[in-house]
């Protein structure tokens, strides 16, 4: 983000760093990675769009961050897509 000019960064922001999968020196990455890290009070994610390369983890952080910033927890329901209509509407009315 400093490279970017952003200054006074704080815990509400999220660092992604996408096309890992085109890095090709994996030290010199992993030593950039280390030493940007260490600089930073917020998480930064290694990405890979094309991949998927650690979509889950890249979620699993931003719904950390966003139930922490706004103090709610989102939870992830299940069920059969026929019984949708009659979920909605029983999550309508405690809205």
């Amino acid at each position: 983000m400093k490279e970017v000019g952003v200054v006074n960064v704080d815990a509400r922001y999220l660092e992604v760093w996408n096309k890992v999968d085109l890095i090709q020196d994996e030290e010199a990455f992993q030593a950039k990675l280390e030493k940007d890290a260490s600089e930073v009070d917020y998480p930064i994610v290694l990405l890979s769009a094309t991949s998927g390369y650690n979509k889950k983890v890249f979620l699993d952080e931003l719904s950390e961050m966003i139930s922490r910033l706004l103090g709610k927890k989102f939870v992830k329901l299940a069920y059969p897509a026929w019984e949708h209509d009659k979920r909605v509407k029983w999550l309508v009315k405690f809205a």
